[in-house]
Order: structure tokens, then sequence, then C-alpha cells
């Protein structure tokens, strides 16, 4: 058990970043899956050629309109394209639009925080007051403070070593409750 303990430690210290990115996005691959199925909702689930191109106006139901940049982030894929067009341009997704901005998300052209910024900061955008979606101004400082040549660097390292002493601690917080659950009980030890 101890060896095994030992393995998964190793694998958790080093991880590769590559690694990290492609399974956040299966994870949001498989949420945006769960999200459209019909366990999940009730309606017909749309094939991925519709949401390309051919219906827009698919059957998924409409989600509340999210009210923040950070509740807005938290869905992925189609959804999340669907709901930046409805939050932030006050309408559905024309087809053309949607099949260039879902297509540069999964192609890791851009993130969802440069669609959004890209989307709000459109003239379509600043017409429809998008500028102004809550969260949305404060994650711009940061994006701009990030591409300032030496500033951004280390913003970026401060950032990703404060993420990883985060990640790191909840890691051990994590595997110090696993390690109780397998240990006997002290009473059992005893015999």
């Amino acid at each position: 058990m101890r060896h095994v303990m030992a393995q998964s430690l190793r694998v958790l210290r080093a991880p590769d970043p590559t690694d990290s990115l492609r399974l956040q996005a299966q994870v949001d691959d498989l949420a945006e899956r769960y999200r459209a199925s019909d366990s999940a909702m009730p309606g017909p689930v749309p094939a991925i050629a519709d949401i390309a191109g051919v219906s827009i106006r698919s059957a998924i139901p409409p989600a509340r309109i999210p009210t923040s940049l950070s509740e807005l982030c938290g869905w992925g894929g189609w959804r999340f394209v669907q709901l930046a067009y409805r939050a932030l341009l006050k309408r559905e997704p024309d087809a053309d639009g949607a099949r260039n901005y879902l297509g540069a998300l999964l192609a890791g052209r851009i993130d969802r925080l440069d669609l959004v910024i890209d989307m709000a900061s459109s003239p379509e955008g600043q017409r429809a007051g998008a500028l102004a979606f809550p969260g949305l101004a404060a994650a711009r400082r940061r994006r701009r403070l990030m591409r300032v040549p030496i500033i951004g660097s280390v913003i970026a390292s401060v950032g990703a070593v404060w993420r990883g002493t985060r990640h790191r601690m909840e890691l051990e917080r994590e595997i110090h409750r696993l390690w109780t659950l397998i240990q006997p009980a002290p009473e059992s030890r005893a015999r």
C-alpha cells in the first residue's frame, strides 16, 4: 500500500503542463457532453454538425444567462460560445461567428477570456454595453498587465507559484485525508 502511495506522490509532484491542458480540455468536453446529455436535461441533443453550422438555434434548452465573467467562464465548448453571445451581445449566435469562435477555442488559438474580451470590444459588443459586463474590466486590466514585457513575466511567475502552492496544499490535505481513511483504527492496531 505504501508503495502505491509513493508512486502516486511521485506522479503528483512532477506533472507535465501539456498533460494538464489536455486533461482540462477533456474535462471541459465531458462536462459539456453531460450538460447536453438526455440525462442532464430533457429534449433532443444536437449533433456536432448541427452545432458547427446547420442549426445554431439547437434543441438545447436555454440556460440562465450568466451575470458575471466568472459565471460565464464556468462553461465550456459550444455552450460557452452560445452563452457569451447571449450575455455580451444580447442575441443568439450567428452560424459563421459561432463556428469561428468555437473552432479557435477548440484549436487552442484563443482562451475563453480572449474570446470574451474580443466579443465585448467589438463594435457590436460596445453598442450592446458588453464592456460593462461584471468582472470584465478587472480581467482586461490583468490581461494588459500580463502583456507588459518584464512586469508581465514577474506577475505570471508569482501567480504560478501562488497557484502551485495553493494546489500543493490542497493536494497535501487530500492525501492526508485519504491516508487517514486507509489507516486501521487505533484500537485495531493494538491487538
